[in-house]
Order: structure tokens, then C-alpha cells, then sequence
């Protein structure tokens, strides 16, 4: 094995000639600590090389595997900062974690073919943890995978994504935490095209494209509880349908500008500072269906439009809505005559609901 560090630079080989198990590995030269847990080697070569520069708070961290090993634990750390992988399952391939702070941004390189779970990175100076999911990383080194966040004030209050049309699995976490207050969003099952979501005041706004989550969790930290507002979809599905959860404590306008998720696009103002759950189902044709639920809690506003695409769509307005298990079915058959029915329980103010088939937008309540 040869090694070499500098105060900003470090490379470690490894020339293994036959099958072992090494307990621990530490390097430390001055504030840098580079660790490896137990890991199980195959023979081959394995690269390990760093770069930072605290001046100007930018650096990498590169693995070069000829050999199939795994890792309980890697970790380099410096001053305030460290990254750490978990539970790696490396086999030949290239590997790629920079960051630059004054961009605010982080990149991604995978040329494994197998890797994961987890990879973190901290800056305790700066209360900052942002964790993801590296298992089922697609390998092809040549794409990027790109992070930036959002700040004001200091704290952070949004995240962009670029996938580089690969897919990240599970979850992507950022955390901002002081004290006893926090902020914290947690996007599930990535591929995102310039994917954002950012807090503008009272309202969250987001964009871009999602190919493949079906998940979204805002949440912040009172009293150290994490309360959520919780986002979920299923677009694929006959039945489609989108939810959200709020905890009572957790207070916000929710707005999504031509966003568009499993090739939906979506556009909204959802206030929910009344309520805690709303939910809409949908599945439009000659004959269909409209599912409204609040719980019969009351909802300040309600503005969705999803579609038109895949040649259907909903569009739902509505204020000082309260529903419990509201749903409205129709069969348009023949054209002139559409029999519609409703059941449950429904209030609001002006609501209209239009749904979109056979190439035109329908009315469809009140009828």
C-alpha cells in the first residue's frame, strides 16, 4: 500500500494479491482524517485520491476500483466538514463526490456498477447534513448528477436537482439544523430534469421535471419534533390520484409551476393553513370519476390543474372546501345526455371541475 497526503491533497493505493479482510485503515496528517472500517478485498488495484481547499471551500473525493471489495465504513473529514459512505458494495469502475460551497453545490460521477446505500456530508459550521440513497445508482461516469440549495439568511430554504437523465435511488435527504429548529426536505425514487423546490415567503414553489419519485416530505423541526407536510402520488395507476398531509404546526402555501411528473404536467396554488389532508382521484373517460376527501376539515383554496396529457385532464377550483368522501361519476353516453351522479358529503364556494377526453375539456360540476 502507498499513501501520500499534503494539507489539501491525498492518494492512497492499494495493490491487492489475494483474497483478505482488513479490520481498519487510518490516515491522519494534520485536521485530515481519511478512516476505512472493515472491508473485504478481491486482488487488484484500488485508487483512493482527495482534493479540498478550505480557502475557498471546494473539493473531491475519487475511487478507482480495479477489484471488488466491500466497505463497512469510508470516511474522509477535515476541520468542520467530513463525507462519509456506509456500507459500501464497490465492484471495477470510477467514482466521483465534489462540492462547491460558494455555488452551493454538489455533484455526483458513478462509473460502478454496483454501489450504496447511503453517502453523507456534513458541515457542522454551517449546520449541514445532506444524505442520499446510492443504492441502485445508475453506472455511467460520464453523467453528472448535480445538487444546489437555496438560501436566505443563511438558512436553507430549497434544493435543485439535475439527474443528467439517471436515476437515484430512494431518497435524497438535506437537513438544516440549529439548536432546536430545523428544516428538512426529503424527495423519494429520483430522476428529476432541473427539479426545484424552494420556500418564497409563506408558499413553497417547485418546477422542472420528476420521471420517477412519488414522494415529497417538507418538514421542520419544533421543539425537537420534525413536522411534516407529506406529498404523494401514483400517476401510473387507472385510478390516478395525488394526497397531501400536513401536521397542524406546519403552516404554508403550496405552489407547483408546470411541473411534470410521469410525463403529467402540473400546475396549482394549494393553501392548506385550515386543513390537513386533501386528497383527489381521478380516472376520466366516457365513463369516470372525480374522488374529493378533507376529511371535513375546511381548506382556504384549492387551484389544480393536471394535464391535459396522455389525452386526459383535470382542472379543480375551489374555495373554503371541506369533503368526506365526496366523489362525482358520469357516463357520456350518448353525448348529449351525460348521466352524472354524486355521493358523500361536500361543501365550497364556486367550485368548478372540468375534466378533459376524447381531445376537449368537459364541464363537469356543478352540472
Amino acid at each position: 500500500m502507498a499513501a501520500e497526503m499534503t494539507d489539501t491533497t491525498g492518494a492512497i493505493e492499494m495493490d491487492v494479491n489475494s483474497p483478505g479482510v482488513l479490520h481498519s485503515l487510518s490516515v491522519v496528517r494534520d485536521n485530515l482524517n481519511f478512516t476505512l472500517g472493515e472491508f473485504m478485498l478481491s486482488p487488484g488495484l484500488l485508487i483512493f485520491n482527495w482534493i479540498r481547499d478550505d480557502n475557498i471551500n471546494q473539493g473531491y473525493f475519487y475511487i478507482n476500483s480495479g477489484i471488488s471489495v466491500s466497505i463497512n465504513l469510508a470516511k474522509i473529514s477535515w476541520n468542520t466538514k467530513s463525507v462519509t459512505f456506509s456500507l459500501l458494495n464497490v465492484k471495477s469502475g470510477e467514482f466521483k463526490f465534489a462540492w462547491d460551497e460558494p455555488s452551493k453545490e454538489l455533484t455526483i460521477n458513478n462509473g460502478m456498477a454496483s454501489f450504496g446505500p447511503q453517502l453523507s456530508f456534513v458541515d457542522t459550521s454551517q449546520d449541514l447534513e445532506i444524505t442520499g440513497s446510492l443504492a441502485g445508482l445508475q453506472s455511467d461516469y460520464s453523467k453528472t448528477i448535480t445538487l444546489q440549495w437555496y438560501e436566505d439568511n443563511g438558512q436553507i430554504v430549497g434544493i435543485y436537482i439535475d439527474t443528467s437523465n439517471t436515476h437515484l435511488a430512494q431518497y435524497l435527504q438535506i437537513s438544516y439544523i440549529k439548536a432546536d429548529s430545523g428544516k428538512r426536505i426529503t424527495v423519494y425514487g429520483l430522476q428529476c430534469d432541473a427539479f426545484y423546490i424552494v420556500k418564497d415567503g409563506g408558499e413553497f414553489k417547485w418546477g422542472g421535471k420528476i420521471y420517477i419519485a412519488n414522494r415529497i416530505t417538507f418538514s421542520k423541526l419544533v421543539n425537537s419534533d420534525w413536522k411534516d407536510l407529506d406529498v404523494r402520488w401514483n400517476l401510473q395507476a387507472q385510478e390516478k390520484w395525488i394526497r397531501f398531509e400536513r401536521d397542524p404546526e406546519f403552516e404554508l402555501i403550496l405552489n407547483l409551476f408546470e411541473t411534470e411528473i410521469f410525463g403529467f404536467s402540473i400546475s396549482s396554488e394549494i393553501n392548506l393553513m385550515n386543513g390537513e389532508y386533501f386528497e383527489l382521484r381521478w380516472d376520466i373517460g366516457i365513463t369516470g370519476k372525480v374522488y374529493i376527501d378533507t376529511n371535513w376539515e375546511y381548506l382556504v383554496s384549492i387551484n389544480l390543474l393536471i394535464g391535459p396529457d396522455f389525452g386526459i385532464g383535470v382542472d379543480v377550483t375551489v374555495n373554503a372546501l371541506r369533503a368526506e368522501d365526496w366523489w362525482v361519476e358520469w357516463t357520456a353516453w350518448p353525448p348529449e345526455e351525460w348521466n352524472v351522479a354524486t355521493h358523500g358529503s361536500l361543501q365550497g364556494a364556486g367550485m368548478e371541475i372540468e375534466v378533459y377526453y376524447d381531445g376537449e375539456w368537459h364541464h363537469l360540476w356543478p352540472w
